[in-house]
């Protein structure tokens, strides 16, 4: 059974936002949208903005070496291509593209996405005194004397209790980090299971007969949504690739036997006549693979070309976990679910990059 939630007031720690991307995470913007649509209140602090910033940076360093390297194999391994006329803007991106600048358009973009959705709370100077003592006897978030690193947590987490002591409220802190899990408070509620808690807040905000009816709906729609889902992840499908595993190039000549199920289901949220839904589907599947096992040949250094290698055709298994957005039109609550207006939005999460040859 679905519980109304605690209270209104929600945190966000710096692991979530590192989680969904920092603004384009579908949970995320459930969050957002609830902020806006329901009575939720999003709270956040200086030092998790700035925790925020840095991984951004971090995180925008780490994929700009990786950028390098892609624009370096462009200008050796693909030359030829710069030819062809519909590619030229690819090989100029590398002039094109300002990272320093761009880096600080994310860094000012995400400040203004704190603004728009969320209450920022000052760090309290008075819990000094407390989060040192915690530190010297290993209380949460400290586990021990050398988690240093934990005193931004320590004084988010006294800030926190400290505020919600003099509001005489509770709050949600969404997080993956153990360490701020294990922190006690009567005010601060963990929570790890965010899209749990997205589903009570759409439970808490909307009509109670219409959480009740979507569940129905899609169990009894399963079918029909696997089959669905199916189509999308044999479309998605590596089809081609290479087994870093074991150092083949293969080719994937058929897929078969995909067979799924709904393991789970959230309802994220309601808007106007829309219902979110993210679901977490179990794949099965076989193929028809083929490749070149490289150990029966011998490579010429000079042409960068394999000789005398056998093409091997073989079948295998495998199996994934699939995180899968759609919609679908709701009429008013109370009313029925309209199923024929639905879209699968995205598979976030469980296509493989590629395949492994056993």
């Amino acid at each position: 059974m679905i519980e109304q939630i605690e209270t209104n007031k929600i945190f966000l720690d710096t692991s979530i936002f590192i989680k969904e991307n920092f603004f384009a995470g579908e949970k995320l913007k459930a969050f957002f949208k609830h902020a806006k649509i329901s009575n939720i209140e999003l709270i956040i602090t200086p030092i998790t903005l700035n925790e925020c910033l840095a991984n951004i940076e971090k995180s925008s360093s780490d994929a700009n070496s990786s950028l390098k390297k892609i624009f370096k194999d462009l200008d050796t391994k693909c030359k030829i291509l710069k030819n062809v006329v519909s590619l030229s803007s690819l090989f100029n991106l590398s002039d094109e593209f300002k990272y320093d600048e761009e880096v600080n358009v994310l860094k000012e973009q995400f400040v203004k996405q704190v603004d728009d959705h969320f209450t920022n709370i000052p760090i309290n100077s008075e819990v000094t005194s407390k989060v040192i003592n915690d530190y010297f006897n290993s209380k949460p978030p400290f586990k021990d004397l050398k988690k240093k690193h934990e005193f931004p947590d320590a004084f988010v987490l006294n800030s926190l209790d400290t505020w919600c002591k003099r509001i005489k409220e509770k709050i949600y802190v969404v997080t993956g980090d153990e360490d701020l899990i294990s922190f006690e408070s009567k005010y601060l509620i963990p929570v790890t299971k965010y899209d749990k808690l997205l589903e009570q807040v759409s439970f808490t905000f909307s009509d109670a007969n219409m959480l009740p009816k979507v569940h129905d709906l899609l169990e009894e729609k399963e079918k029909e949504i696997v089959d669905k889902i199916i189509e999308e992840f044999t479309f998605e499908f590596p089809m081609d690739g290479f087994d870093n595993r074991n150092g083949y190039e293969y080719d994937v000549h058929i897929l078969d036997k995909v067979e799924g199920y709904i393991s789970e289901h959230f309802v994220l949220y309601f808007s106007d006549n829309t219902v979110s839904i993210e679901l977490t589907v179990p794949i099965n599947y076989s193929a028809d693979v083929s490749y070149e096992d490289t150990s029966t040949g011998w490579y010429d250094k000079e042409d960068d070309i394999w000789y005398n290698v056998e093409k091997i055709e073989t079948k295998i298994d495998g199996e994934t976990i699939l995180k899968v957005s759609k919609e679908c039109n709701i009429e008013l609550p109370g009313k029925p679910v309209e199923w024929d207006d639905w879209e699968l939005k995205e598979i976030s999460s469980g296509i493989p990059d590629s395949i492994y040859i056993e």
